[in-house]
């Protein structure tokens, strides 16, 4: 049974675009999407373009780079994708569910429309610390004080936000999206 799923909240109302000419095969038709991974089911494979993200309401995750390269599992409450949505890029690990696991799965629009629900200067610092962890994973070379930098600058923004920030900090999903960046800029 993999891949279950059913259409839930964010803005259901939009219009679909279904059927286009021309459209790619591989957007999502939807927001957001529940979704159901069976234990050893591949969520997504390492070089695939990125068109959701996952935030896992339960079961857990595998991360790995490469058979021999795990860098670590996940569970409930945080989030798997997000970069290659954001960067526009392939994805940079595969996930594969450890035990039975579901997922909300957040199509690039919604991500999107998240991201544009932000001021740009904590805009650009997300995308740089997307950036700064798929280079830093990737094995590339980086300034690590610069990462060091904006990634503390993230996390001032988040503790003293804007108007604008503010209002998306109260969003659970932009805060997690957050959060996570945060953590995982830290460990890079």
């Amino acid at each position: 049974m993999a891949n279950d799923g059913f259409e839930v909240g964010i803005d259901n109302a939009l219009p679909q675009n279904k059927g286009k000419s021309g459209e790619d095969s591989s957007t999502p038709d939807h927001l957001a999407k529940f979704r159901l991974f069976e234990t050893g089911e591949v969520i997504f494979r390492e070089g695939e373009r990125g068109s959701e993200a996952y935030v896992i309401k339960s079961g857990k995750v595998s991360i790995a780079q490469s058979p021999s390269r795990e860098l670590g599992t996940i569970g409930p409450g945080q989030i798997i994708g997000e970069m290659a949505v954001i960067s526009d890029m392939e994805r940079i690990a595969t996930a594969t569910a450890t035990e039975e696991t579901v997922c909300v799965a957040l199509s690039r629009l919604a991500m999107r429309r998240m991201m544009d629900s932000v001021d740009l200067e904590m805009r650009t610092i997300i995308e740089f610390l997307v950036d700064y962890i798929r280079d830093k994973t990737e094995g590339a070379q980086v300034d690590v004080e610069e990462g060091r930098r904006n990634q503390r600058i993230l996390e001032i923004l988040m503790a003293n936000p804007d108007t604008q920030t503010k209002l998306a900090l109260q969003e659970p999903f932009f805060r997690m999206l957050c959060n996570s960046l945060v953590e995982r800029a830290k460990t890079a």
